[in-house]
């Protein structure tokens, strides 16, 4: 009896008697945790990017709207909430939307409830169907099939939902939709094979994009708020000078993306639009020397310094990078035009250094840096007009989103500012596509060799090292 005591009093028993309480309570705590998980059907987003929650930019479009907005998903919504996968994802993503007052989600079984296709089918040229997301306010209506938010690419799985919702709101509250037109008739990159990402960041808020030949048409049509011209490799036709100049005159804007082409004509034509706007092209491709501001042993891969002008205000700068790979620089010809004035916005560094590519006719076209990448100039004149000039088409396409994914984003952000300054739009609001991708990390040559180093010698040489310590510690014990 005396042993069975002592065994209840001992430290043994005591330590053996919390860990098993410690071990039940564990399991009552996991157990209501997942009843309650179960009932709840609670869900959290933990993606790095909250790619199926919706972000401040939307946040703040939707609670401008001053119009009642409804979204009707076609479908048994209690069915698709029990579901795994997209489904119950999609479910909880619009519920985001149900929270502002202007703003209704709605989930109707179109088995159930047949007639709800036909008081939705505003045109015959609408086509509904099960599984639809339907976004309308009003008369004005647009829809999409809900499987199309999820889309597979090389940088992983995209979630567009934010994007397609929060656009398909901004179209039928807004009034007027800006249209785009990207020139086409001189061998620029194609609209819809080189810029669908580009364009469909465009239409998602809330911009007509469209395609404009110059020789087909007496003049830009009156609907143009920018012209973009991505990559030509001939130059104008006085006409489509002509007909380029006058819509400027008349208050037009226009974006000029120039990649380095090794050409043995200059583009006249095009530098009789831009001499107005105090710029001219260098025929050049820019080599960035200073590791620091180029990708590891890419060194025309430049990372340019993002200027400080009134068109970044609003962002966050800290850890902001634009990437531009394979650019040409612009030659800002300081004659000071009244009424007109050229901000850089993008600039390579002081160790950048000009390499001919293409017709350099004067020493001084190769002077150093720093060296301007990017340049918009505005003609403050009666009638307002303003010209963006970059020394890279290739920085927006599809294929730069592949293989520079972490910087396509920021390229598209730096894009969109300047686009709102274009039209003088400056407090407009764009949600950014959401992608996952997975962490990289690039080293240059000269750091790879220091890694390996480490990881060949330097560890193993620690590591004996702590083990003829430890064993001269031991050998006086």
């Amino acid at each position: 009896m005396k042993n069975l005591f002592k065994f209840f009093r001992s430290k043994n028993f005591k330590f053996n008697t919390i860990a098993v309480f410690m071990m039940l309570c564990a399991i009552v705590i996991t157990f209501f945790i997942n009843m309650i998980g179960e009932r709840t059907n609670f869900m959290w987003d933990m993606t790095e990017n909250k790619m199926y929650s919706i972000g401040q930019q939307t946040k703040t479009i939707v609670s401008r709207i001053d119009k009642e907005v409804e979204i009707i998903f076609l479908a048994d919504g209690e069915q698709i909430r029990g579901s795994e996968g997209i489904g119950t994802w999609t479910w909880h993503f619009l519920q985001n939307y149900d929270k502002f007052p202007k703003v209704s989600v709605k989930f109707v079984d179109p088995d159930t409830n047949p007639e709800i296709i036909s008081q939705l089918q505003l045109s015959d040229t609408m086509q509904l169907s099960k599984f639809d997301i339907i976004v309308k306010s009003g008369d004005k209506i647009r829809s999409f099939p809900a499987n199309t938010l999820f889309r597979q690419n090389l940088t992983g799985l995209s979630f567009s939902g934010e994007q397609e919702v929060t656009s398909s709101i901004l179209y039928v509250t807004s009034e007027i939709t800006p249209t785009v037109y990207f020139l086409e008739g001189h061998r620029q990159r194609d609209l819809n094979s080189e810029y669908m990402y580009l364009r469909g960041f465009l239409e998602s808020n809330n911009f007509a994009v469209k395609r404009l030949d110059l020789d087909h048409v007496s003049e830009v049509p009156e609907d143009a708020k920018i012209l973009i011209c991505a990559s030509p490799k001939v130059d104008l036709s006085k006409d489509e000078r002509d007909k380029i100049e006058s819509y400027l005159e008349n208050g037009g804007n226009a974006i000029f993306l120039f990649d380095p082409v090794a050409s043995n004509s200059r583009f006249l034509n095009f530098e009789h639009v831009l001499e107005k706007y105090d710029m001219s092209l260098y025929y050049d491709k820019v080599k960035e020397t200073n590791e620091m501001r180029h990708l590891a042993d890419t060194p025309y891969h430049i990372l340019p310094n993002l200027a400080e002008s009134q068109l970044f205000a609003q962002m966050n700068l800290q850890d902001f990078q634009v990437l531009i790979p394979e650019t040409r620089s612009i030659n800002l010809l300081r004659k000071d035009p009244e009424g007109v004035i050229v901000t850089p916005l993008l600039t390579a560094s002081m160790d950048a250094t000009r390499e001919p590519f293409g017709n350099v006719e004067n020493e001084e076209d190769l002077q150093g840096g720093p060296i301007d990448v990017a340049v918009l100039s505005e003609y403050s004149g009666e009638i307002k007009s303003k010209v963006l000039v970059i020394g890279s088409a290739y920085f927006l396409t599809d294929e730069a989103l592949e293989l520079y994914a972490r910087y396509y984003q920021n390229n598209l952000l730096f894009m969109a500012q300047c686009i709102s300054t274009m039209y003088d739009n400056t407090s407009d609001v764009y949600v950014m596509p959401k992608t996952t991708f997975q962490d990289t990390i690039t080293v240059n040559s000269s750091n790879a060799k220091t890694i390996s180093g480490i990881a060949i010698f330097g560890v193993p040489i620690v590591i004996i090292c702590i083990g003829i310590i430890i064993w001269l510690r031991r050998r006086h014990l």
